[in-house]
């Protein structure tokens, strides 16, 4: 545990040298922000739509701009070019799970954005655009609870087409699929309170969900007690679900390599 904890120590650390990066983050997601904003001010203006603002609406696009920049997503390039270079044969003969000092350096690398990208961003849009606070105590510490999820369903997700790569020898058109496949069922851009009926229940039983719209949901309060309880417990499931796919599928890649040579 000591040595997983120095490498996200490390990989926060790392991350302090790029300080223009960090600079580069906070404008895009100002900008990102105020490309939104002026969107629903077209669309939603001074009235309302199925009970939602416009002031509603500028939470919203905040929420999920900083919630994309924290997701554990970054994992594909990284471990990719790995496998590309044939590297990655040096970190599997190490005696540690390289999968975890991964997990590990992603996960210093979320809590350095979310300190010095999430906050000032947050900030300086709630300044520009305004913002809401959490509904109450309660639906903040459920939003911590959906951040949590969000970055163990982010990983495994990434996870899962980095090991792919392994097996084929391009992983472009997993990328694209899982791209596309957030950008429909996220929720990040639309909310699933614009989606149709049907199209809305397929969403709330996937786990992309908890990549953008659950964790704005429940820090504004749109959402009801027994629907929040009910969708961290699925969310929870769904982690689970991916982690120990994630596992086994390295599991069965690394015995592969190591012990049949390839």
């Amino acid at each position: 545990m000591t040595l997983y904890l120095a490498f996200m120590m490390k990989s926060f650390r790392k991350h302090l040298a790029y300080r223009s990066e960090v600079w580069l983050r906070i404008v895009i997601g100002v900008i990102w922000v105020g490309i939104q904003v002026a969107i629903w001010d077209a669309l939603i203006g001074s009235g309302e739509v199925d009970g939602i603002s416009l002031r509603n609406m500028i939470t919203y696009a905040i929420l999920n701009t900083v919630i994309s920049l924290s997701l554990m997503d970054r994992t594909l390039s990284e471990v990719d070019q790995k496998i590309r270079s044939g590297d990655i044969s040096v970190e599997l003969i190490k005696p540690f799970n390289y999968m975890l000092t991964v997990f590990a350096d992603q996960l210093g690398r979320s809590l350095f954005i979310a300190t010095f990208t999430v906050v000032p961003t947050v900030a300086v849009t709630a300044l520009l655009f305004g913002f809401q606070l959490p509904a109450s105590v309660g639906h903040f510490l459920a939003f911590g609870c959906a951040m949590g999820l969000a970055l163990a369903i982010s990983f495994a997700t990434s996870c899962m087409i980095v090991m792919f790569a392994f097996y084929f020898l391009a992983t472009f058109h997993f990328q694209w699929a899982m791209g596309a496949l957030k950008t429909l069922f996220a929720g990040s851009l639309v909310p699933f309170w614009f989606y149709p009926s049907q199209l809305r229940a397929v969403a709330e039983l996937l786990p992309f969900q908890f990549l953008g719209f659950f964790p704005a949901a429940t820090w504004m309060g749109e959402l009801p007690d027994s629907d929040i309880v009910r969708q961290l417990l699925l969310g929870l499931g769904w982690a689970v679900a991916l982690l120990g796919f994630c596992a086994w599928l390295w599991s069965r890649i690394t015995w592969r390599l190591v012990v049949q040579g390839g």
